[in-house]
C-alpha cells in the first residue's frame, strides 16, 4: 500500500520510520539550499517546496501516495529535472 508509507513505516521496525522521514525530507532540503544560495532560482525553488509540502500533507491526511516513497520513478525523474531547472543559469546572464 503506497498511501500511508510514512505512518506504516514506524510499525515495521524502529529504523524504518526515521529512514522514511529522511527520504521524504531530502528533496525539500535540497530545494531549500538551492533557494538559499541562488538569487535567480529562489522563486521556482520555493514554489517546488510548497508543492512538495502540499503533497506530503495530502498523503498524511488522505489516501494519496507519498511523494518519492509511494510513487514510481516518474516522481524521481520529474523532481530531478526540476532541480536541474532551478539551479540552471539563465541564458545571457553569464555573458559579458
Amino acid at each position: 500500500m503506497v498511501e500511508h508509507v510514512l505512518s506504516d513505516s514506524w510499525l515495521i521496525a524502529g529504523w524504518t520510520g526515521p529512514l522514511a522521514i529522511f527520504g521524504a525530507s531530502a528533496l525539500p532540503t535540497a530545494l531549500l539550499l538551492t533557494a538559499w544560495n541562488s538569487s535567480t532560482g529562489r522563486l521556482p525553488a520555493l514554489a517546488l517546496i510548497g508543492l512538495w509540502g502540499g503533497l506530503l500533507v495530502a498523503s498524511l491526511i488522505g489516501h494519496f501516495p507519498v511523494p518519492l516513497l509511494g510513487y514510481g520513478a516518474s516522481t524521481v525523474l520529474g523532481f530531478g529535472l526540476a532541480l536541474a531547472m532551478v539551479s540552471a543559469t539563465p541564458v545571457g546572464e553569464g555573458e559579458g
